[in-house]
């Protein structure tokens, strides 16, 4: 699961290419309530996420060229959402001539409740984990939040 970007990209040893693959890559997720807000509840949602040579590279686990965070900024009626969902929409403001890689087909499914505590409030969650395999045979684990609440 990753996006590719098309559009030419500088890494920071110098290095230009284009069609760069762009992924989360079993970084964790962190989601903060944003106190700095106070007239509503918002949380901030960031990662780091990760940029390889190609696709290619990053199916044969090959050293990755860029690392990056991204944050974004939701309400509490989004906690629900997968934040995985909501950080690749917000990469592809960031990379917009960029294809979401979703050569993927499911193979297992089941649900399981989780309880993340976020700035001491704790939120239980329904979260559905997904096997997915790839079109070419590798597989990764897919958590996607089903409800929330406090």
């Amino acid at each position: 699961m990753g996006l590719i970007n098309n559009d030419s990209y500088v890494a920071s040893n110098g290095c230009e290419k284009s069609g760069t693959y762009i992924s989360f890559n079993n970084e964790p997720i962190y989601i903060q309530r944003n106190k700095y807000i106070t007239d509503t509840i918002q949380y901030v949602v960031t990662a780091n996420y990760r940029i390889y040579w190609n696709k290619t590279a990053r199916d044969a686990n090959m050293q990755y060229i860029d690392s990056h965070s991204i944050s974004v900024n939701i309400g509490e009626t989004e906690l629900n959402q997968s934040p995985y969902r909501i950080l690749y929409s917000e990469l592809t403001h960031k990379y917009p001539n960029s294809e979401d890689d979703i050569n993927n087909t499911l193979d297992e499914n089941t649900n399981t409740v989780v309880n993340v505590t976020i700035n001491n409030d704790t939120i239980e969650t329904a979260v559905e984990v997904i096997n997915v395999t790839t079109s070419d045979g590798t597989s990764e684990t897919v958590l996607e939040a089903m409800n929330t609440t406090a």
